[in-house]
């Protein structure tokens, strides 16, 4: 809230400017991306603006089926696969988000709702009670067991380093230590697959943090 005018502006961008280092970098921890996904419904994610947070100019391309926003989650206009990703410019990061597990009775298979970090695959599989990491091929590389309650949100974290990569479901914790396709990508987002389209549950509030 600039209501001070220049002076609180100029105090905005030095202390913006602070947050990087002399050769180039940003200070580990800082918040690169943050998308609440905040929109009108049914706006594709391809022309949605990322917001509040966006120092590296990314924006949304849409892959399989198309995702579009729908009460402010990332959701398919048709059940199958869908994902999007964005060029946040960093390979290595932490990524965040708050996961809603499915909660409706009488289906025989869940969602499987991830996010996707470079050339791999993180996050829960609500119909093993798994969290899990997984190639592109989804060839699943490592995973552990958790309960994973319907109808609940959980907040999953992805922390890429080099050939390192960990993810991690409340307390419980998984890591794959032998990555080499893509361990360079710097392009991330999020990864669904749906048994029904426009289903009360998904991702919400997805960031990209420098580690």
């Amino acid at each position: 809230n600039f209501r001070r005018g220049s002076n609180c502006m100029s105090l905005r961008y030095r202390r913006l400017m602070s947050s990087y280092k002399k050769a180039g970098g940003i200070v580990p921890g800082t918040v690169l991306l943050f998308d609440e996904f905040t929109d009108d419904n049914n706006t594709s994610l391809d022309a949605h603006t990322i917001s509040p947070t966006n120092l590296v100019g990314a924006s949304w391309v849409n892959y399989g089926n198309e995702l579009e926003v729908i009460s402010n989650r990332p959701t398919p206009k048709l059940a199958g696969i869908s994902y999007a990703l964005c060029d946040t410019t960093y390979a290595d990061c932490k990524i965040t988000a708050i996961i809603k597990s499915w909660g409706s009775a009488g289906w025989n298979r869940k969602p499987l709702i991830y996010l996707r970090a470079g050339n791999y695959i993180v996050g829960i599989n609500e119909d093993t009670n798994k969290i899990a990491i997984l190639d592109s091929a989804k060839a699943e590389l490592a995973f552990k067991d958790v309960t994973i309650n319907e109808s609940q949100e959980y907040e999953v974290e992805v922390i890429l380093n080099g050939q390192t990569i960990s993810a991690k479901v409340g307390e419980t914790t998984v890591e794959y230590n032998t990555a080499s396709s893509g361990v360079t990508e710097t392009t991330h987002g999020v990864y669904l697959y749906y048994i029904q389209a426009y289903a009360d549950y998904g991702i919400e509030d997805f960031k990209v943090i420098a580690t």
